[in-house]
């Protein structure tokens, strides 16, 4: 009796022993385990598209051999890679099928079928609704907000309307807030024209400041 029933999802024979890849596609032989790029075996890190995988070296666009790491990618069905710009131009943008029959979308010159125009975060539709694009990807203004709105360093929500940056001076990192919120976090003094003092995450007027501040050895 073998101690595993699974069967490889390339050569569909049986798994016998724990010489095996485990991925979210099924389990795979180490040596059916291949890159559909270049079709040499995968050893270690791999990023998948379609439901086949690829060397991360290997992942690029086929005309222009750009690297598509953290880029829009269309895999056709026979596994060929393109960036959104050299895709052609009846291939679905979602799906990367040809748009051959249904309702069909052209957005930012790129088609899709009208199904699989799709906020990338929720799957919810965008045919018909109002969408935010960032970095070539698709959002619904849910979604996008959640993820990218700039929000207020003191209550969180996002920023809106006038609002003040402050940059602290040590590690250069930027906190925004509401005019509302922009006041000393100790005693509540508007700090409007009168200057802050970034400590710990938050702003401070000099006094508090001063207070607050660790102590030089």
């Amino acid at each position: 009796m073998t101690p595993f029933s699974f069967r490889c999802e390339r050569c569909r024979d049986v798994i016998s022993n724990m010489d095996m890849i485990d991925t979210q596609n099924g389990y795979f032989h180490t040596e059916c385990f291949l890159c559909s790029a270049c079709n040499k075996g995968i050893l270690g890190e791999y990023l998948t598209c379609n439901e086949v995988f690829f060397h991360p070296e290997c992942l690029n666009c086929s005309v222009c051999k750009q690297s598509l790491i953290d880029q829009p990618i269309m895999c056709t069905t026979e596994h060929k890679l393109f960036c959104s710009k050299d895709a052609p131009r009846d291939l679905c943008a979602g799906c990367s099928q040809r748009c051959e029959s249904g309702r069909v979308l052209q957005i930012d010159d790129r088609i899709w079928h009208e199904a699989c125009f799709v906020c990338v975060e929720c799957r919810k539709s965008l045919a018909g609704q109002n969408f935010i694009t960032h970095n070539s990807r698709y959002y619904c203004k849910m979604d996008y907000q959640t993820l990218f709105a700039v929000r207020c360093a003191r209550c969180s929500k996002e920023t809106k309307g006038q609002c003040f940056k402050i940059k602290a001076p040590l590690d250069g990192t930027e906190m925004v807030f509401h005019e509302s919120c922009y006041n000393c976090a100790q005693c509540k003094a508007k700090l409007k024209g009168k200057g802050s003092y970034p400590l710990n995450g938050d702003v401070y007027c000099k006094l508090h400041y001063d207070e607050n501040k660790p102590q030089q050895m």
